[in-house]
């Protein structure tokens, strides 16, 4: 549990906001800012079809017990279909996380619910990929073996 959490609305026009939050007991941290601007995509000339959220900004993890921090962008976010019988939602774009050591890994978010990834090393060698549905499975493949495992099972929470 977070002892201290604050959050903080930047800036309404554009919206902007920062957060912060802490658990010194367990020597974690977190600190970020998001920017967000919308949109409207037309399907035809003047019918709405999906509405968007560019997310912008980025958000660190301290992990203070291991000397480790994790630094990450957001994807952003769509409802597609908004004026039809079955709406959904989306994430779109690309997610990067840098670990303090300089691994890294970059996400992408296609399609109703498909991800995308490659893992790098340090030197920014590609180590793995991961592939799948982030609301069923995403499956990591290493690069040097070819083994694949589950890395994420979402198909219980349903």
């Amino acid at each position: 549990m977070f002892s201290i959490t604050q959050l903080l609305k930047v800036s309404h026009h554009p919206p902007v906001s920062a957060f912060y939050a802490e658990s010194p007991s367990a020597g974690v941290f977190y600190v970020g800012s998001l920017a967000t601007i919308s949109g409207i995509k037309c399907k035809y000339l003047v019918w709405p079809d999906v509405m968007s959220v560019e997310n912008r900004g980025e958000a660190t993890v301290v992990l203070a017990r291991h000397d480790e921090h994790f630094t990450f962008t957001f994807p952003s976010a769509e409802a597609c279909d908004i004026l039809g019988s079955k709406p959904w939602l989306q994430l779109a774009g690309e997610t990067t996380l840098v670990a303090s050591t300089g691994a890294s890994a970059v996400f992408t978010f296609s399609g109703k619910d498909w991800v995308d990834g490659e893992l790098m090393a340090e030197d920014g060698s590609v180590v793995a990929r991961l592939k799948g549905s982030w609301r069923g499975q995403v499956h990591i493949e290493e690069v040097e073996s070819g083994v694949s495992k589950v890395l994420l099972d979402m198909t219980m929470w349903k």
